[in-house]
């Protein structure tokens, strides 16, 4: 759907939030940072500062993590001056956030496989986790007490990973 009557659709993987506390928009394409490792995250995506001109993720890491970070801010700067024309489509500031992702960005929710306890995975937010916080709790109890849940939990569960591959994240997001 277009943003305003006239204007082009938005594509899907985008997101954006209202003026709140900052004078501007938060906007953003989702799902398409560079993968880091928590322990190592390139400083330019919001890891620690370089020390003695080196960083925990190293000049190749950073380099790449950079490239891709660049080219997220030039892909919404473009959709914010697509869609808003009166909004300025340069961000004054921007800032890298991290957080979990399965390969195909959906929740884990389900029992352990293989295990007849009540053990019970849920996680794999990919980010908006924070807005389903209810909804997993409830079908994530269901599952710990063998009720039945208020979706089906198959098409949650991490069987569907089990030897998966991480998909390309500039495909995410467009099933």
């Amino acid at each position: 759907p277009s943003a305003l009557p006239g204007r082009p659709p938005v594509p899907s993987g985008y997101y954006g939030l209202p003026i709140i506390d900052v004078p501007g928009i938060k906007a953003s394409a989702h799902y398409c940072g560079p993968r880091v490792a928590p322990d190592a995250r390139p400083a330019c995506a919001g890891g620690p500062p370089a020390v003695c001109g080196a960083t925990l993720a190293g000049s190749k890491a950073e380099a790449e993590a950079a490239d891709r970070i660049r080219a997220v801010v030039d892909s919404t700067s473009r959709l914010v001056g697509a869609n808003f024309p009166h909004l300025e489509k340069t961000p004054f500031e921007t800032q890298s956030c991290m957080y979990t992702s399965t390969p195909d960005h959906d929740f884990i929710i389900g029992r352990v496989p293989g295990l007849r306890s009540r053990v019970v995975l849920a996680g794999g937010g990919s980010g908006h986790a924070f807005k389903m916080g209810p909804a997993i709790g409830e079908m994530a109890a269901a599952a710990a007490m063998g009720w039945e849940p208020p979706l089906p939990l198959q098409p949650f569960g991490i069987e569907r990973l089990l030897g998966a591959s991480m998909l390309d994240e500039k495909q995410a997001g467009r099933r």
